[in-house]
């Protein structure tokens, strides 16, 4: 029979059989995986036991019963001389205060020696006292923020391994097999990171920050066998092994068990301590464990937006940059640097740098029309004496008469794609040789650009030199780059020409 059968049996706790058991006073057999199976033999047991310690006779003694080193009527003519010797005392230190209440004597005139000598001194065993439980919130707390270190685990790799856009998640909703490998991601990484932490800290870090420790039935570190089934046990009855549906009803039976005071199947072998007792304190460490937590999750999905090479470049590695980072935000939305519709602008893009620098049509995507003449922008790439890119300029100048305003929306679109390109090669270049630039740095720089495309500007960030010279003729463009045509005006014409150099 399960643990849960065997309170009810006996009416006792489970923390209090758990006692007895690490005390060696009752032997559940084992299972193959690991659980305790009771007996009517072992309730008989507790039983027993329940009776011996409600008449007051000590774990020692009873322990002494049960390996027949002392005979029971020994055992209990011995415990009645005690209660009777403990009823005198009793009754002898009520007639004492009655005594010193009817002297009415001053607390700093008592002669207490002379009281003392009518006394027995003998110091009381101490009291069993079981080490506090951590409350609800806590434990939930801590591991909301365990989870939260094993996604960014997850999200490390796919930033690292794979060079995924993980902003794709702000915007639009994960699909069901991303959920499903997030799910299974998570999985793998409590049963390889979490048995280690409780095995040599008796914590995980959202334990810790909580006041929590996990221990054996014994007070004990568990095992690394023990600590590995209690976290298989946590991920079948806990998180349902992510199977979608039974990980929703797991995940709602567990937490009503821990509402209501009981110990979910994973503890059952466990047992969980609060160290710290100071809210104030958990409530401090929590917050600080949030904020240098979501710093990391920002820090990691900025990763792959790192040019792959860095320092000075020859123009090879600048265009596996540039195109590397162009296939990157293909992967996520692009509505935080432009406008909300153009989410899927990049995956439109149909050109590529061949190695050299030129454009070269891709052979995995569909056609895609540049509406102005057909092209996209020229790439200037400078090189010094030694070979090493300098710098590069991408130049475009176009015009047209009139049309309809389908015709100025398109235009206006493609307009945005260049500006599109320019920040791609801001990264792939300026990113690639400044010395020492941060993620917020390099941010700014491109909101520069991305923000102020309708007019010229020029500056320098730490090693770079970047300039932005646009001319519009004959029409003035809208925030959403469409190109108004002037009443005046017969015709529009456009150029502009980005450069980013390194200097000294």
């Amino acid at each position: 029979m399960t643990i849960k059968e065997v309170e009810s049996l006996t009416g006792m706790p489970r923390a209090s059989i758990r006692f007895y058991e690490a005390e060696g006073l009752l032997h559940p057999q084992r299972e193959k995986n690991g659980y305790r199976s009771y007996t009517q033999e072992n309730v008989d047991e507790l039983l027993r036991i329940r009776l011996l310690r409600t008449l007051e006779i000590s774990v020692e003694e009873i322990r002494e019963l049960a390996a027949d080193r002392l005979a029971l009527p020994d055992c209990l003519r011995g415990h009645m001389a005690r209660l009777e010797d403990a009823q005198v005392k009793s009754v002898r230190s009520a007639e004492i205060c009655r005594r010193l209440a009817d002297a009415a004597v001053d607390f700093r005139a008592l002669n207490a020696a002379q009281w003392l000598s009518m006394l027995e001194d003998e110091p009381s065993a101490p009291e069993q006292v079981m080490p506090p439980k951590p409350s609800v919130w806590r434990r939930l707390l801590a591991r909301s923020v365990d989870y939260t270190i094993y996604i960014l685990l997850w999200e490390l790799m796919l930033a690292v391994a794979f060079r995924m856009n993980l902003t794709e998640g702000v915007t639009k909703s994960p699909t069901l097999l991303m959920q499903l490998l997030e799910s299974a991601a998570v999985m793998v990484c409590i049963m390889l990171f979490e048995p280690l932490f409780l095995h040599w800290w008796e914590t995980t870090p959202g334990k810790w920050i909580m006041g929590i420790i996990v221990t054996d039935d014994k007070g004990k570190r568990l095992s690394y066998r023990d600590a590995l089934s209690r976290c298989g046990m946590l991920l079948l009855y806990g998180y349902g092994l992510g199977i979608p549906v039974l990980v929703l009803i797991r995940q709602i039976k567990s937490l009503r068990d821990i509402w209501q005071g009981e110990e979910p199947e994973w503890e059952w072998d466990s047992r969980l301590q609060l160290q710290r007792k100071s809210r104030i304190r958990a409530a401090a460490l929590y917050v600080i464990g949030a904020v240098l937590l979501m710093a990391l999750q920002t820090y990691i999905r900025e990763i792959p937006e790192i040019p792959p090479n860095r320092g000075e470049l020859t123009v090879e590695e600048f265009t596996e940059n540039f195109n590397t980072l162009l296939r990157y935000y293909e992967d996520g939305p692009n509505d935080y640097i432009f406008h909300a519709d153009l989410r899927d602008m990049s995956a439109e893009l149909p050109w590529l740098l061949d190695a050299n620098g030129a454009w070269v049509s891709r052979d995995d995507d569909g056609f895609y029309a540049w509406i102005y003449q057909g092209r996209p922008p020229e790439f200037t790439l400078h090189a010094d004496s030694s070979g090493a890119l300098s710098g590069v300029t991408l130049s475009f100048q176009t015009a047209w008469e009139g049309g309809s305003d389908s015709d100025a929306a398109r235009r206006g679109r493609v307009f945005r794609q260049h500006i599109f390109l320019m920040k791609v090669a801001l990264q792939a270049f300026g990113r690639a040789v400044t010395e020492g630039a941060e993620f917020g740095g390099w941010r700014a720089v491109q909101d520069m650009i991305v923000n102020g495309w309708r007019q010229p500007c020029a500056f320098v960030y730490r090693n770079v030199a970047i300039s932005y010279d646009v001319e519009f003729t004959g029409c003035a463009p809208k925030e959403n780059g469409e190109p108004d045509l002037e009443e005046t005006a017969e015709y529009c014409a456009v150029a502009y020409t980005f450069t980013i150099r390194r200097i000294s």
